[in-house]
């Protein structure tokens, strides 16, 4: 099973993009952290994820969440592989978010309330769309 649970802040604001058939694409790094024993003394370490959501959630996720914005997401791990500008090969691993909702754990707006697009007051994706080229063209995987 791929299940992916993660409940941080953004770390920086949201950007949209529009594939060339029509599908909506944001993209987005998460800060989670966790407390760690390092040599008799605690700490909070922490560890950014990068996660892509698709569809009317990635819209809404994007015009309701800012920077700092606490966040829980839903999804599944997914590496793929791209080649750069410069004609390397590079490899990423991403979270490919199916749902999302303000974390109630959180300072976020309108009081932890889900977001995303349906009634539920949570974004669901419609993940497996075609994903963007690193050079722009949406005919193949963005790199983020």
């Amino acid at each position: 099973m791929n299940k992916v649970l993660l409940v941080g802040r953004l770390g920086h604001d949201p950007w949209v993009k529009t594939t060339q058939g029509g599908h909506s694409v944001c993209s987005f790094s998460l800060a989670t952290t966790a407390r760690e024993k390092v040599k008799d003394e605690w700490k909070e370490v922490t560890e950014w994820h990068r996660v892509v959501i698709w569809g009317r959630a990635a819209e809404v996720l994007a015009q309701h969440c800012k920077k700092g914005a606490g966040i829980v997401v839903d999804g599944r791990l997914k590496t793929r592989e791209y080649e750069d500008k410069a004609g390397v090969k590079q490899r990423v691993t991403e979270v490919i978010c199916d749902t999302w909702e303000f974390s109630p754990r959180t300072d976020t707006p309108r009081g932890g309330a889900g977001y995303g697009g349906n009634a539920a007051g949570r974004g669901r994706s419609d993940g497996g769309k075609p994903n963007a080229g690193a050079d722009g063209d949406f005919s193949g995987d963005i790199p983020f």
